[in-house]
């Protein structure tokens, strides 16, 4: 063993030589067993390096050295993905990780915002929140902005402004050679088209310059309903389809309340309904309680909703509902309105089902949410228009499966697999969105492999060509496989 570590410590000597702001973490190095840490412990893998460049420079240092000693390597930016794209491919493998990246520069004029790859959301939303700014962006603060904005990126702004990647101005980018280029309209925008859909196969985006917009604050929050209100809130579901303006969204989940106070943390859980709300338009303290005013006479049985500043709507399911470190997976699905009350009992009966099968297991902290995020603003952008294409008129479900027994993992993979196309079979029936779009959000794919023509449909044609030119060699080998042909799972 002592040798072997000799061996490997000579063989990243130049990298960390290259790297004289950064640094170079080896098993056994201070540091080195915090930086394997991810959201998700079923993404603690080990690695024979783990490169930390602080500069743009340093990340084209560390691409170049990978691949001139044939060293397969992955780029973590939040590490908040289930699908191990942030761990090294193998323990012989390294990882470029751009924790120590985390600038952000706001110009209030422009109104834009210039951020590192290795920034959180919360970054961004507290940097533009002192300039009366903010921009679309994750949900959730502790994820990373490179893995959301690079696979579409929906946020609490996407009815008013879109995708994050709609929001985009340019990328600053690491390629496959080394090469340092910028991708935008102007410069090189084919990398551009590419980048924002199936970003993560084409480089390293050390940094996204994207438009902000005024925001005030919103009235938001979470309210948990007792299982019989079912019928009721699918009606609102129904409803806000109808009658939304873009600046109200929602999260009905399928979920379980925490337990009660001065309770043991293993106490059971009552299922629940957990509505997640938010009203981010003008005058948010009268128009928000006035628009969820039917879910709001359901007598909930938890209700914490009130006004607050914009980045605090983003941090609201941090620990509550996603704390780090625990077992996750992540699956996804779509669906249509109007829904049927039998539709989504049947999504309830097969969410709720995995979850009692496994008492005690930690499986009551997994959730299935309908996501009813306005998706009008986002459709006036044609599929064509960038490689992410899930732009039809549906809307996103988010299943994110915890547990506590890694024996457990691989059950809840195939589970997850086959729930998947249960729900989208039972709540996705537009056959004209099939035309132009796949209908998959593929920052919600696992660890399982998909063909390109399953994550970007009609657009795969088109992203193989511009990887054939940025990144011929794929080194850039992520979840969907645009230089070589496979079977959907």
């Amino acid at each position: 063993m002592a040798s072997n570590a000799v061996a490997n410590h000579a063989r990243f000597a130049p990298l960390r030589e290259k790297l004289s702001n950064g640094r170079v973490l080896l098993p056994g190095d201070n540091g080195y067993d915090d930086s394997l840490k991810r959201w998700s412990a079923t993404c603690v893998k080990p690695a024979a390096a783990v490169a930390q460049p602080r500069t743009v420079h340093e990340v084209s240092e560390a691409v170049k050295f990978a691949t001139a000693n044939n060293i397969a390597f992955n780029v973590k930016g939040g590490g908040h993905s289930t699908s191990q794209a942030s761990s090294a491919p193998s323990p012989e493998g390294m990882i470029i990780d751009l924790a120590l990246m985390r600038d952000v520069s706001v110009d209030p004029e422009r109104q834009t915002v210039s951020f590192q790859g290795g920034c959180l959301w919360r970054d961004v939303d507290d940097a533009l929140w002192k300039h009366g700014l903010a921009t679309v962006g994750g949900t959730v603060s502790h994820t990373g902005v490179g893995g959301l904005i690079l696979h579409g990126g929906f946020g609490m702004l996407t009815g008013v402004h879109g995708l994050t990647i709609d929001c985009l101005v340019s990328c600053e980018v690491v390629l496959a050679d080394g090469s340092i280029v910028t991708a935008s309209e102007e410069e090189n925008p084919d990398l551009f088209w590419a980048l924002r859909g199936a970003g993560s196969s084409f480089g390293v985006v050390t940094q996204f310059t994207s438009r902000a917009f005024p925001q005030g604050g919103v009235w938001a929050g979470v309210m948990g309903f007792s299982v019989d209100k079912l019928p009721a809130v699918v009606d609102f579901i129904n409803t806000w389809a109808e009658t939304n303006d873009g600046t109200q969204a929602m999260g009905v989940s399928f979920a379980h309340l925490p337990p009660e106070p001065n309770q043991p943390g293993d106490s059971p859980r009552e299922p629940a309904l957990v509505c997640n709300v938010v009203h981010v338009g003008p005058d948010p303290e009268t128009q928000g309680p006035e628009f969820f005013a039917p879910l709001l006479k359901l007598e909930p049985i938890m209700r914490q909703v009130s006004p607050m500043p914009y980045p605090m709507v983003n941090k609201l399911g941090d620990e509550a509902f996603f704390p780090q470190g625990r077992r996750y997976q992540f699956g996804g699905a779509n669906f249509t309105a109007p829904l049927t009350l039998s539709t989504v009992e049947a999504i309830r009966d097969g969410f709720w089902g995995f979850t009692r099968a496994h008492p005690g297991a930690g499986t009551e902290g997994s959730i299935c949410m309908l996501e009813c995020t306005p998706n009008a603003r986002a459709r006036r952008v044609p599929a064509s228009a960038t490689a992410f294409n899930n732009r039809g008129n549906y809307y996103n479900v988010g299943i994110v499966w915890t547990w506590d027994d890694p024996g457990l993992d691989g059950e809840v993979r195939v589970y997850n697999r086959s729930f998947q196309r249960k729900v989208r079979a039972l709540g996705y029936h537009d056959d004209e969105d099939r035309k132009d779009g796949v209908g998959r959000y593929i920052n919600y794919l696992s660890s399982d492999a998909v063909a390109a023509e399953v994550a970007f449909g009609s657009n795969a044609d088109r992203l193989r060509e511009i990887k054939a030119k940025y990144d011929p060699t794929n080194v850039f080998d992520k979840l969907w496989k645009l230089l070589s042909k496979i079977e959907e799972r």
